[in-house]
C-alpha cells in the first residue's frame, strides 16, 4: 500500500492550482469585457446586467478550465503545476502511471462536486481526513503520494516503492 500525501501538501497544492486556474479566468474575462464596452450604446443602463452575466460565465468557465487542466496535467506527467511546486504526484492506485480514464474521471468528479455545491471541497476535506484520499481519488482509483526525485515523467511500477 502506497503512503498518501500530507493534508498540508495536498491544500497547498490546490490552493496554488486554484491560483493559476483563477488568474487565467480572470484574464478572460476582463477580455470578454473590453471586447464588449466599445460596442454597447446604453452601456450605464446595461452594465450591472453585463456584469453578473460575465461574472457566471467565469465562474463557469473557471470549473471547466480546471477540469482540463487537472485532467492533462495529471495523465500528462502525474502532477499539476500545483502538485510539483509542493513535491507530489498522482498515481493509481497500483503505483503506477494514471491512465488517460483515471486522468479524466479524477478531474470530472472533483470538478463536479465543486460545480453542484460548494461543500464539494469540505467533503473532500473530510474524507481526505479519515481516509486519506479524496472522493475524485476514489473513484478514479487513485493516489496522490510525494514525488520521488524531481523527474517529471509519469511513474513506473518500479519507481514508486
Amino acid at each position: 500500500s502506497l503512503k498518501s500525501a500530507p493534508l498540508n501538501l495536498r491544500v497547498g497544492a490546490k490552493v496554488v492550482d486554484l491560483l493559476l486556474v483563477y488568474i487565467v479566468t480572470l484574464f478572460i474575462v476582463l477580455l470578454m469585457i473590453l471586447v464588449w464596452i466599445p460596442w454597447e450604446r446604453n452601456f450605464t443602463v446595461r452594465l450591472s446586467g453585463f456584469l453578473t452575466m460575465k461574472y457566471n460565465q467565469g465562474l463557469l468557465l473557471s470549473v471547466f478550465l480546471h477540469l482540463v487542466y487537472n485532467a492533462l496535467s495529471v495523465r500528462a506527467s502525474g502532477r499539476t503545476f500545483g502538485k510539483r511546486a509542493v513535491g507530489l504526484r498522482v498515481v493509481s492506485s497500483d503505483g503506477t502511471a494514471v491512465t488517460a480514464r483515471q486522468a479524466w474521471i479524477r478531474a470530472v468528479v472533483e470538478s463536479g462536486l465543486n460545480l453542484v455545491t460548494c461543500l464539494g471541497p469540505l467533503a473532500n476535506l473530510a474524507v481526505l481526513r479519515f481516509l486519506s484520499l479524496t472522493l475524485h481519488d476514489l473513484a478514479a482509483k487513485t493516489q496522490v503520494v510525494v514525488a520521488h526525485g524531481t523527474e517529471d515523467s509519469p511513474p513506473t511500477e518500479s519507481s514508486v516503492p
